[in-house]
């Protein structure tokens, strides 16, 4: 109605604009004004609706470029020639001019970060070496910052936004570092890299509640020793401290870890921090062909592994034998987000006297994955070997019901830490760990913080839990000491029990008698569910073990009962062997289509079990007073009634002296009249037609 009133006004308006026009020209005329102003006047008007209606086009552009996007509206608006591509990936040179003039500011930052971050991180690392004293001494940046070649952003629900940067750095920047009182410097830092940044929503003013910056991959990193360091850039040693500080920069920023800052306390830390899994990417390592034969010339037999990487994430398969290996190994990694995610799959050859020698390198797409659900790939490597993987997309669910698996994403977050000291004992800086029963993850370590007593860890956890998983642990640890403060354990089970599985958030008292600890965590559990075709297979395969298992009567037909026994032989064999083909051919159909081909065949069946009542019979019993002609007409119409019958009685089909040959072709025959009501039809007309012709005569 209101769209009705619209257009009525509308019309009314255009109308009246058009007759005040007409009254002003005859006005205009008969006050003897010259008509070069009326000329004037429609040059001006039609000037101005042109406007108008550029502006008005302007919006609708702008509008619609909002809404579908720029390459979708251009596309649409011009005939553009099929080598026009729109890259996913932006310039940002107005970034690059803003990093010149923040980067002076940057320095003080990153000094703070190194010295309460990286450095504790950097000496646990060190003492698994046997190498202790280590601590940052100077961090400058130098004046060139670092160079950004392309930006992505998307948008990741309604609260979150996902931009990554292609960082590229070959900077002037000094670090001086002092291990065992021995001082060292590194120079001519090189790091290249993809680094995303998480911006967490909020509604009050700044609007970004929280920014998580992470590399989504270990960039590559490289660098100058300066000092008493040049020692170490003999072979073994150099190797050794680059993969020191590459383990240092995985466990600090690369993806599961994460620097995280939070900007806002509108919005509490756990809403926003707690991973929140999307689905599960589950990779079937299953074989190679054709790798090259390395070992001695191809004298000698290969021993070829796989290394799984998926952020700063590292499995390893079991090791294969010669140039065809066989692994069939499966890893399970939960995704909080999919998009630009890759798994990095690297092959060697294992040797025992040199350095495993390197075989291929094979990249999945986390983002394909997804949306592809299933994938079965053989992937050509570079040296004309070939790599065999299977990859399955989980979705994720809320709730239990028969399409969930029995192997669960659990997300945990921890807030802050309080450990309460005594007169013998002072904790200056902590870790949380959570341990399950073959797997176990670390939080950076923190030190106190100067407004509060608390340890501020506000780090979120995920990972999986299978089947045999029954309980998890989180404990606090003293990072300096290596002493345990602390722990507490909950059992899988009882998580069934919370309701929509989650903890809410709070504090538990896990402490000892020594030392009291409180910890702040939540953690919650999500499902996974079948992809839509594994779950028609299994559906499939469910129902045909049931007709398998199970024995359901089938009705007989009498026009079987025809048939002699070797003909019945023959004929048991041939169905038999029908079924089997039929059920081979449904497992490559969709469960509507088997359902649907059972349902025929169920209804075909109990068509041809029917068997029509006797037609009515003319009584030759009280026919005394027709002569010899008469009694054979009557018979003869008795006879043509009981042709109306498309299958014989069963005292007339009982006859088992009939020939094999006979049986088998009046087998056919009842066959062909049973699934033919078209044949019954005209055996019926031409059963009256004969009726019609002996009652003429």
């Amino acid at each position: 109605m209101s769209e009705l009133k619209r257009k009525i006004s509308e019309q009314v308006a255009s109308y009246s604009s058009q007759i005040f026009v007409f009254l002003f020209v005859y006005i205009w005329g008969w006050l003897d004004f010259s008509f070069l102003w009326v000329v004037l006047y429609l040059i001006g008007h039609t000037l101005n609706v042109r406007r108008k209606q550029k502006r008005e086009n302007e919006r609708k552009i702008a509008r619609r470029i909002v809404e579908e996007g720029e390459e979708n509206v251009l596309k649409s608006l011009a005939q553009l020639p099929s080598w026009v591509s729109f890259p996913l990936v932006h310039r940002a040179e107005w970034l690059n001019s803003l990093l010149v003039e923040l980067w002076p500011h940057v320095d003080a930052l990153t000094w703070k970060i190194m010295q309460e971050k990286v450095q504790p991180m950097a000496k646990e690392i060190l003492a698994e070496y046997h190498l202790t004293g280590f601590r940052f001494q100077r961090v400058e940046l130098g004046d060139q910052p670092p160079r950004i070649e392309g930006v992505t952003v998307d948008g990741v629900g309604t609260n979150k936004v996902v931009m990554d940067l292609d960082i590229v750095y070959h900077g002037d920047a000094r670090v001086q570092i002092s291990v065992m009182k021995v001082s060292a410097g590194v120079s001519d830092l090189k790091l290249k890299g993809k680094l995303r940044f998480i911006m967490n929503l909020v509604d009050e003013l700044p609007l970004i509640g929280s920014v998580e910056v992470m590399f989504l991959q270990p960039p590559e990193l490289d660098f100058d020793l300066e000092g008493a360091a040049n020692f170490l850039d003999l072979p073994g040693l150099s190797g050794m401290l680059r993969q020191v500080v590459t383990e240092t920069l995985k466990s600090q920023m690369v993806y599961p870890n994460r620097i995280s800052v939070i900007t806002s306390d509108s919005v509490p830390p756990e809403k926003m921090l707690l991973p929140k899994p999307v689905g599960v990417l589950v990779l079937d390592i299953l074989e190679a062909k054709n790798l090259p034969q390395t070992d001695f010339g191809g004298f000698l037999q290969i021993d070829p592994y796989c290394i799984v990487q998926f952020g700063s994430t590292s499995k390893k398969t079991k090791k294969g034998s010669g140039s065809h290996p066989v692994w069939n190994e499966v890893f399970k990694f939960p995704i909080a987000i999919a998009e630009r995610q890759t798994v990095g799959i690297d092959i060697y050859d294992s040797d025992s006297l040199s350095e495993d020698e390197f075989l291929g390198h094979v990249v999945v797409d986390v983002e394909t994955a997804q949306k592809s659900k299933i994938q079965d790939l053989w992937i050509d490597l570079d040296n004309s070997g070939k790599f065999h993987i299977k990859t399955t997309w989980y979705e994720i669910s809320d709730k239990l019901d028969q399409n969930t698996l029995s192997s669960k994403v659990l997300s945990l977050f921890v807030g802050t830490v309080l450990v309460s000291p005594n007169k013998s004992y002072e904790s200056k800086q902590i870790k949380v760990k959570l341990e399950l029963e073959n797997n176990s993850l670390s939080s950076k370590a923190v030190g106190k913080t100067e407004e509060s007593e608390k340890f501020t860890v506000n780090e979120g956890f995920m990972t999986m839990l299978d089947e045999n998983t029954k309980e998890f642990t989180v404990k606090v640890i003293d990072t300096e000491e290596d002493v345990k403060l602390g722990q507490i354990s909950f059992n899988v089970k009882d998580l069934y029990q919370l309701e929509n599985f989650e903890e809410p958030f709070g504090s538990f008292n896990i402490g000892n008698q020594k030392v009291g600890v409180s910890i702040e965590l939540t953690f919650n559990l999500k499902f996974l569910t079948l992809p839509e075709e594994k779950t028609m297979k299994n559906a499939a395969n469910n129902l045909q073990k049931m007709k398998e298992s199970s024995f359901i009567p089938q009705p007989i037909e009498r026009s079987q009962m025809r048939r002699t026994l070797p003909s019945l032989s023959r004929s048991l064999m041939a169905s038999r062997s029908n079924m089997a083909n039929t059920n081979n051919t449904s497992n490559g159909q969709s469960l509507e289509a088997l359902i649907s081909s059972i349902h025929n065949q169920q209804l075909n069946r109990s068509r041809r079990s029917i068997v029509p009542p006797k037609p009515p019979r003319l009584d030759t019993s009280k026919s005394g007073s027709l002569d010899g002609h008469g009694r054979k007409k009557l018979l003869s119409l008795n006879e043509n009634l009981d042709s109306f019958r498309h299958i014989d009685s069963v005292e007339e089909s009982l006859n088992m002296e009939d020939t094999e040959g006979v049986g088998d072709q009046e087998s056919k025959e009842d066959n062909k009249e049973d699934s033919s009501p078209t044949r019954m039809r005209q055996r019926m007309s031409g059963g009256l037609r004969k009726i019609s012709q002996k009652l003429s005569k």
